[in-house]
């Protein structure tokens, strides 16, 4: 997928630093997770901001969550439960995901 002979097309990669031993884990740049040969891969590197979730994606979310059963909480399944949520993740995509994770 990453190689370069093929055309008309775009990959869309993302890195997290939690996918890294717990010993390498104080820089969360892509550079410093892939190590150069890894960045080097993904040449050309466009960074892409991914902004907080917007009210209505959070709960769309959340919904898509319950609907696939990975929230089995009955709490988190109200609309308290569900405001609770959006709170503590700060409507971030990741912290979210994480948080219905653990339910």
């Amino acid at each position: 997928m990453l190689q370069t002979n093929w055309t008309n097309g775009a990959v869309i990669c993302t890195v997290s630093e939690e996918a890294n031993d717990e010993d390498r884990r104080e820089n969360y740049t892509p550079i410093y997770l892939l190590g150069q040969e890894g960045f080097e891969a993904l040449d050309p590197f466009v960074p892409i901001h991914v902004p907080e979730y917007t009210e209505k994606e959070a709960l769309s979310n959340i919904n898509y969550f319950i609907d696939r059963n990975w929230i089995q909480n009955e709490h988190g399944r109200t609309d308290e439960g569900k405001k609770e949520l959006i709170f503590v993740s700060n409507k971030n995509p990741f912290n979210l995901a994480k948080i219905c994770a653990q339910l």
